[in-house]
């Protein structure tokens, strides 16, 4: 039996396609309950991840969702197999007795009300983390370093983060959400040579430094944030790997980024301006999180217009990243 990714709720924001690894890379491999996905989740990510080993059904996922817990200890492991451990939507405020589940690499702890990751590193193997839509401010030092080894996608949107030394240890970190916290520098992002995507969108940035140093980073949004200097933007031109770049909403305005198209020969894609005609701000977040890089490009309905240098006529969409 064929175990494939699968989201762990409604609208979670899945880390993109090349961000997979084939098992026979020695990589790692992520398991979740073979379930159809969702009619947002993006049907070029069904075909593209990996299958794990063969489990038995009962081992992938021990689900906890909603059932107002107010420690992860007061779950008591059924198979300490379990390779996901879900609490979605509890109460909880404190991490304990993680150490049960000895095979667990994925857990899901959004929407509770932790103020600290302590207590985490009792998973030190550790490779996806979502503890998202929580209220954990100052995180440093902190106990996410027990997983510096394994740790690769980390989910800490909609929290109450103002700085960024959470991630110092983290080598290996290739998927990073802060989408929706305080921060007011991403300083310490440098530390993370293997980033690849990053949403850094509904902050309080007023720089683009040090992203210019993060030379793998293939995918970024600053979208909604506080930069007003063009310099700032322009100086991402070097990042030769990034591909696609979200400045819409800032104060350095729409010259800046047709500035950076031209001095990048329009190597990166730029979204620079939409609207929220289709709803609010985090729904239409929600949905654009899920497009794909041809939905995208190509334009969607659901959404509204994008500005794009190479075809200024055309309604196009992007992804808030």
């Amino acid at each position: 039996m064929a175990i494939v990714m699968a989201p762990a709720y409604n609208h979670q924001v899945m880390p993109p396609p090349y961000l997979y690894r084939d098992p026979s890379s020695h990589g790692p491999v992520y398991y979740a309950e073979p379930a159809a996905p969702p009619p947002s989740y993006d049907q070029s990510v069904a075909s593209a991840v990996p299958v794990a080993q063969p489990v038995q059904e009962s081992t992938v996922t021990q689900n906890f969702s909603g059932q107002h817990l107010t420690a992860t200890g007061d779950a008591q492991p059924v198979d300490n197999q379990a390779v996901h451990v879900n609490f979605y939507d509890n109460d909880i405020t404190k991490l304990t007795g993680l150490n049960g589940w000895q095979q667990m690499i994925r857990l899901t702890i959004r929407k509770n009300d932790l103020k600290t990751l302590g207590g985490i590193e009792q998973a030190p193997r550790l490779q996806w983390l979502d503890a998202s839509c929580n209220d954990l401010g100052m995180l440093g030092p902190c106990p996410l370093v027990a997983s510096a080894g394994t740790l690769q996608w980390l989910d800490l949107h909609d929290n109450c983060l103002t700085q960024m030394k959470f991630v110092l240890g983290l080598q290996n970190l290739t998927f990073l959400n802060v989408h929706h916290n305080d921060l007011t520098s991403l300083d310490g992002i440098q530390h993370l040579p293997n980033l690849r995507w990053l949403d850094a969108s509904s902050n309080d940035l007023r720089t683009t430094l040090p992203l210019p140093s993060c030379h793998n980073l293939e995918e970024v949004s600053l979208f909604s944030n506080c930069i007003a200097d063009p310099q700032s933007i322009y100086a991402l031109r070097g990042m030769r790997s990034l591909r696609t770049l979200n400045i819409a909403d800032n104060e350095c305005g729409d010259r800046a980024a047709q500035e950076l198209r031209r001095q990048t020969e329009g190597r990166i894609f730029i979204v620079e301006h939409f609207d929220f005609s289709g709803g609010d701000e985090e729904c239409v977040y929600e949905q654009w999180a899920h497009m794909s890089q041809a939905e995208l490009k190509a334009g969607d309905p659901r959404l509204g217009a994008v500005r794009h240098e190479s075809a200024p006529k055309a309604k196009c969409t992007c992804a808030i990243f």
